[in-house]
């Protein structure tokens, strides 16, 4: 199937949803769907089996169409079919209209797969609405990892993408009350196709908690799977009931506690019964060769939904520190999807904060800009993937419209070890915002008194980028390169102040602090135009050209560590010879990760090779002339200085 997905040439695309009286649902699945980044053709076919309340009133998209079919001429497998062979697309994508996709990247990471060899069939992670059903969300939580699978005999139509080609060569099974692809997968695997399951491609998949609905679903269920899988070989005794209630209970039960308390967790424990009753009787009417056809018995209570806890921004200060009705808006809306997002595809996360300057409430917001990036905590019950974590903060960024959303994954023993010894976690404990949190209250956190020194030493390591980014003959973006410069000076500051035991996360209390150190008079007008930058009047120019800032950096790196380590160092080549390198597991920004190709063996190599680099840049070099050729240029220069730098650092070599 590599055909239909050529490097760099994305198929046409059909996306195929069936319907019937979806009005509720299908606004919003037709709304995520035409927001979808993808760049080739996509068009929605909708199939109609005779909508009452108003579904075909909808406003469609563009390259959306209605199809017609007659209510008696319904199944699931006829439905998929009709649309299929109306649908013009190379791909065809099969979606349940009460299917919302999670992120923009959704049409994307089903498609994608097809680039690889042999994948015939591909499907989604679907994620359950614990508000609405959550025997079903612990379910699909247990159906549906969180990471990639190829192979295997598992899939679902209801979020899927399959090739017309293998749809024309084995259409879906009409006659199937559910489970109307089974055909079509055994063909694909006789075939020597392989199933690809694709955990990017999530949506959120729920029904309604409506008993005489959930008890037609569940009987069909157990019968098609009696029929057409165990054959025979389950039991359905009492026995085996009730040891299957209780499994099905305990799966979830914590998450829906915690978030529903007990009124959930009995909520939760009567669908699970009401579920599995059913398909026991749905599978013994199998076993009595009975057809699917059973009404749901008399006396089935309406269940609504508990009242959901709310989950908005909780009030507080002001995200920024010239906050401004628009812009507080704008952060909190961003906010709150971000941490719907997470909510979502994190079921073991357990607490949110806000880091960064917005935490602090002291974020820079100007107009006509939107934020620059948001940084996040998230407090996990287990480990996430780092895979899905990266993931997860691409399509963030992408969906908030900016530069980067830092996701930051730690357990609580992680996060007190972090809090007791490094500055982020100090900022965290004194200077971070709690957005949401699992159990009403915020977790303990006890920041160390005084930060060791190897602090100091890590934040100049991770703002070298920030000097290196404001080269003024290769500025891609000189605004940024402007707030790189602030950002450098500010960890001049942080960096002082760490040494002498007076760090504070605040900014004013910075400025307070610095106040009462010795300070030479470049430190002088560096630190106070950063400050003004941060906290009064923006866009003024450095006082101090490219060159003095790049000295005075490595100048004041380089007396720090002459004084905390005892040796001789007077130059920044001295430094880089001398510098002792940080502890293997320590995060020191992302030039030195740049500059490792080896990561942890060479981190030391790569901090001496960066502080190489930025003494030898020639801040007179000529005038490239425009944006695009100082990227080009500043580029090269880097190449050509990290070649050389070879020949003294071989571990840098790939």
């Amino acid at each position: 199937m590599r055909a239909f997905c050529r490097e760099a040439v994305w198929p046409r695309v059909s996306v195929v949803i069936r319907c019937k009286d979806e009005r509720p649902w299908l606004e919003r699945a037709l709304r995520l769907v035409a927001e979808q980044d993808y760049e080739g053709e996509v068009e929605i076919v909708l199939v109609d089996s005779g909508s009452r309340d108003g579904t075909r009133e909808l406003p469609l998209p563009p390259g959306a169409r209605w199809l017609d079919m007659k209510p008696e001429d319904f199944s699931y497998g006829a439905s998929l079919n009709l649309g299929c062979r109306q649908a013009k697309g190379d791909i065809l994508v099969l979606l349940s209209a009460h299917c919302f996709p999670l992120s923009k990247a959704w049409l994307r990471a089903l498609v994608a797969p097809f680039s690889q060899e042999g994948v015939g069939l591909v499907h989604g992670r679907q994620v359950g609405d614990l508000r609405l059903d959550p025997s079903e969300a612990a379910e699909l939580e247990t159906l549906y990892p969180q990471q990639d699978r190829r192979g295997g005999t598992s899939f679902s139509d209801a979020n899927a993408a399959i090739p017309r080609a293998l749809f024309e060569a084995c259409p879906f099974d009409e006659q199937l009350p559910i489970g109307e692809e089974a055909p079509l997968v055994q063909y694909a695997l006789s075939k020597g196709f392989e199933i690809h399951y694709s955990a990017a491609a999530a949506v959120e998949h729920g029904h309604p908690a409506d008993p005489p609905s959930l008890w037609r679903r569940s009987f069909r269920e157990g019968w098609v799977l009696e029929n057409h899988h165990y054959r025979g070989r389950r039991s359905y005794s009492l026995a085996h009931f009730a040891y299957r209630l209780l499994g099905r209970t305990l799966r979830g039960a914590p998450r829906t506690l915690v978030l529903q308390g007990f009124s959930g967790l009995l909520r939760k424990l009567r669908l699970d019964a009401l579920r599995l009753r059913a398909r026991h009787q749905g599978a013994r009417a199998a076993q009595g060769g009975h057809p699917c056809s059973a009404e749901p018995p008399s006396g089935l209570r309406p269940l609504s939904p508990p009242p959901p806890r709310s989950y908005a921004i909780p009030d507080g200060p002001p995200f920024c520190l010239a906050p401004t009705p628009e812009g507080e808006a704008r952060v909190r809306a961003d906010l709150e999807r971000i941490a719907a997002r997470l909510r979502a595809e994190l079921p073991q996360l357990r607490a949110l904060w806000l880091a960064g300057g917005f935490g602090r409430g002291e974020g820079l917001l100007e107009a006509g800009h939107p934020p620059n990036d948001y940084d996040l905590e998230l407090l996990v019950a287990r480990p996430v993937a780092p895979d899905l974590l990266a993931s997860l903060s691409r399509e963030l960024a992408r969906d908030c419209q900016v530069t980067w959303v830092d996701l930051e994954a730690h357990n609580l023993r992680q996060l007190r070890q972090l809090c007791a010894h490094s500055q982020y976690g100090y900022d965290l404990a004194h200077g971070a915002r709690l957005l949401w949190s699992a159990c009403g209250r915020p977790p303990a956190l006890l920041p160390a008194p005084r930060l060791p020194f190897v602090e100091a030493e890590k934040i100049l390591c991770a703002r070298i980028w920030a000097m290196l980014y404001a080269w003024p003959p290769a500025q891609p973006d000189p605004r940024r390169a402007h707030w790189q410069l602030v950002k450098a000076c500010l960890a001049l500051a942080d960096a002082r102040l760490i040494e002498a035991g007076l760090y504070r996360s605040h900014l004013r209390e910075k400025q307070k602090m610095l106040d009462t150190l010795p300070q030479t008079p470049g430190e002088s007008k560096a630190y106070t135009w950063a400050f003004a930058q941060r906290l009064g009047d923006p866009h003024q120019p450095c006082p101090l050209g490219w060159s003095q800032l790049r000295d005075l950096y490595l100048e004041t790196w380089a007396a720090l560590a002459s004084r905390q380590r005892g040796l001789p160092i007077d130059s920044p080549e001295a430094l880089a010879r001398t510098f002792p390198g940080i502890g293997r597991r320590d995060p020191i920004g992302r030039l030195v990760r740049a500059l490792s190709p080896r990561r942890d063996r060479e981190r030391s190599e790569g901090l001496r090779a960066g502080i190489l680099l930025l003494a030898r840049l020639d801040p007179e070099a000529a005038d490239p002339g425009s944006q695009e050729e100082a990227h080009k240029l500043r580029n090269a220069y880097l190449s050509e200085k990290l070649r050389t730098l070879e020949e003294s650092f071989p571990l840098l070599a790939p």
